[in-house]
C-alpha cells in the first residue's frame, strides 16, 4: 500500500480498516466467488430459508455450481447499483425528483455504503435479500453517525401503500443483526469526504464537486484496496484546480497512483442488463415469497354439496350464454312453442301423466 503522507507509517495500520479491510483485487473477487457459490449451492440443494449470517466465508478457490442462476460478477453490479441508490435516498440536497429524501448528513450514506460492500464479501444476494439489507446498513450506519432514521422512515422513503411500508420495515429490522454479523461489528468506517476538504483546504475549487466524486468512488472497489486520503486525493484530480496543492502533500509515489486511478473510466451501468439479471435473482434466490397454488374452478359436482338435516338446495342459477343445456331444457323454443308442447306430451306419456293442455 502506498503512503500519503510523507512518512514511514500508514495512517490506517492500528485501525480495523487496515486490519481487515484493506484487501488485493484478487482477495476480493475470490470471497465474491466463494459466497455465490455457496449460495448458489444452498440454492440447488433446496433450502428455502436463509442461513445464519457469519462474519465470513473461508478464504478458499470454491468452483462455481452448477445450477443456474446469478453468478458473482452479476452480484457486483446489482451491488453497485443498490450502492448508488443510497445517496439519492439518503442525501440533503433538494432534488424535487427525490421529495422523500431523508435529508440526513452525507456521512450517512458514506458509511451505509461501505457497510453493505463488506457484508456482501461474506454473503451472497441469493441467501439474503438486497433491498432490506441495504435499509439495514442505513439504518446501522445513521444509528452511528448520530443522525438516527427508524426502519419505519426508511421503508416509507422506499414503498407507497401503508401494508408494504409494514413489511419492508419488518424486513429491514430483520436484516440488521445479520449485517452486524457479516462486517463482524467493526462499524468504524473512515471517510475520503474530510480528507478531501483537508487536501483542498484554501484553494478555490468547488467542494461540493468533490464530495460528489468522493461518493462515486465508494460505489466501487477502491474503497477495500485503498486508503480514504487517496481517494480524497482522486477526487480532488478528477475535479481539478488543485494539482499544485497535491504536488506538495502527497509523496511521489502516492501522486502517481491516484493520477492512474483518476484516469479509469467508470464501469458502464446496463440497465437492460440489471433488469434481466435482478429476474433471475427473484426467481431463484432463498428468500423469494413461495409460489401460490393455481385456483382451478370447481367442476359442477363440486359446486354444490348439499347439507344434512334437509336444507333446501339453493336456487338454480340461470346458465350462462354458450354453456350446455341442462338436462329436459329447451334449446332455441319459446315457452308456447309447437316443439314444447310436444316434447311435454311425450314426456307426459312415458310418465303415465296426464297430457298437458
Amino acid at each position: 500500500m502506498s503512503h500519503i503522507a510523507r512518512t514511514d507509517k500508514d495512517e490506517f495500520q492500528p485501525s480495523s480498516n487496515q486490519d481487515r479491510w484493506r484487501l488485493t483485487p484478487q482477495d476480493i473477487t475470490s470471497l465474491r466467488k466463494a459466497a455465490n457459490a455457496r449460495g448458489r449451492g444452498l440454492v440447488a440443494a433446496g433450502v428455502t430459508t436463509p442461513p445464519e449470517a457469519c462474519c465470513r466465508v473461508p478464504l478458499t478457490t470454491i468452483d462455481e455450481c452448477a445450477e443456474p442462476g446469478v453468478s458473482a460478477d452479476d452480484e457486483a453490479k446489482l451491488l453497485r447499483w443498490y450502492e448508488k441508490q443510497i445517496p439519492l435516498l439518503v442525501g440533503r440536497t433538494g432534488d424535487t425528483k427525490a421529495p422523500r429524501r431523508l435529508r440526513r448528513n452525507r456521512k450517512v450514506a458514506a458509511t451505509a455504503t461501505i457497510l453493505i460492500k463488506r457484508f456482501y464479501l461474506s454473503h451472497s444476494m441469493l441467501e439474503r435479500e438486497p433491498l432490506a439489507h441495504t435499509l439495514a446498513a442505513v439504518f446501522l450506519a445513521a444509528k452511528t453517525e448520530d443522525e438516527f432514521v427508524s426502519a419505519g422512515e426508511l421503508a416509507a422513503a422506499v414503498v407507497e401503500s401503508s401494508d408494504e411500508v409494514q413489511r419492508l420495515a419488518f424486513r429491514a429490522s430483520k436484516a440488521e443483526q445479520a449485517i452486524l454479523s457479516g462486517v463482524g461489528y467493526d462499524l468504524r468506517v473512515a471517510h475520503p469526504h474530510g480528507a478531501a476538504r483537508a487536501l483542498v483546504d484554501g484553494v478555490d475549487v468547488d467542494v461540493s464537486r468533490i464530495e460528489d466524486e468522493c461518493d462515486k468512488l465508494l460505489t466501487t472497489d477502491a474503497p477495500l484496496i485503498h486508503a480514504p486520503s487517496l481517494l480524497a486525493a482522486v477526487a480532488c484530480l478528477r475535479v481539478g484546480g488543485c494539482e499544485e496543492k497535491l504536488k506538495e502533500i502527497l509523496t511521489p509515489e502516492a501522486l502517481d497512483e491516484a493520477k492512474a486511478l483518476a484516469s479509469q473510466a467508470e464501469p458502464d451501468e446496463d440497465a437492460a442488463a440489471l433488469k434481466k439479471i435482478r429476474k433471475r435473482l427473484k426467481r431463484t434466490a432463498l428468500w423469494r415469497d413461495p409460489p401460490q397454488p393455481k385456483k382451478r374452478p370447481a367442476s359442477s359436482e363440486e359446486a354444490y354439496v348439499p347439507e344434512e338435516g334437509g336444507a333446501a338446495a339453493p336456487a338454480a342459477k340461470r346458465p350462462r350464454r354458450g354453456a350446455a343445456p341442462l338436462p329436459g331444457t329447451f334449446v332455441g323454443a319459446g315457452s308456447d312453442s309447437v316443439a314444447q308442447r310436444e316434447t311435454a306430451s311425450v314426456l307426459a306419456a312415458v310418465r303415465g301423466e296426464a297430457a298437458p293442455t
